[in-house]
């Protein structure tokens, strides 16, 4: 037997190696593991792949792209997560009148500021969503619905979540760093009314999370 020449024709896919052995040509399919997908732990329909390739949106701004990858991956430091580490002394919601246990979920969806903003922002939401899809939490925060959203639609909606979780997220921030009490949809209108489609956000700067 002969040497062995390996080769990749251009234009070929990469997962096929020819190689020649004497007179004889040969080709190999080569077979890749898969990297295992990230599960998403409150995701309760649909694919975790999907999650990941909207927190990777490319018509995000990057810090929205860093707070969907907090919010998948349940790491915003939250009191509820960080009572849990030993770095704050309560996991209860810093917002007045509150007193819920502040989790990432909470803090974007289930707390009474969350629930006041997505019912202002409702109406105008919803003539971008199919027939018969309404907000869910999953769709706030994955951007997983119940049917498929077209293309079209989800470019104008994804970006205006993220500016909204944004203003939850730096709202709270203001008034737990700086006592600054404000609506997160007086904070969206001042900050951020423009979406990504139509032009960066124009956000000044927000105090580090502190729990």
């Amino acid at each position: 037997m002969g040497p062995v020449v390996y080769w990749w024709p251009r234009g070929v896919p990469h997962n096929l190696l020819f190689f020649i052995t004497g007179m004889n040509l040969h080709v190999l399919m080569v077979h890749k593991e898969r990297e295992p997908v990230c599960p998403v732990r409150r995701l309760a329909t649909g694919e975790p792949t999907t999650v990941w390739r909207n927190v990777a949106y490319p018509a995000l701004l990057n810090r929205h792209r860093d707070l969907s990858w907090m919010v998948a991956h349940e790491i915003i430091p939250v009191r509820a997560v960080m009572h849990t580490r030993g770095m704050a002394r309560t996991p209860a919601c810093p917002r007045p009148g509150c007193g819920q246990d502040e989790s990432v979920r909470h803090l974007l969806w289930e707390c009474r500021a969350a629930r006041d903003l997505w019912k202002e922002a409702g109406p105008l939401m919803s003539l971008c969503l199919p027939a018969g899809e309404d907000l869910t939490p999953q769709l706030v925060l994955y951007g997983v619905g119940r049917r498929p959203i077209p293309p079209k639609a989800f470019t104008k909606l994804w970006p205006t979540f993220a500016c909204l979780k944004d203003a939850l997220w730096s709202s709270r921030n203001l008034l737990v760093a700086k006592r600054v009490e404000t609506t997160p949809p007086g904070w969206y209108r001042r900050n951020g009314a423009s979406t990504p489609g139509e032009g960066s956000p124009t956000t000044p700067k927000v105090p580090a999370a502190t729990a």
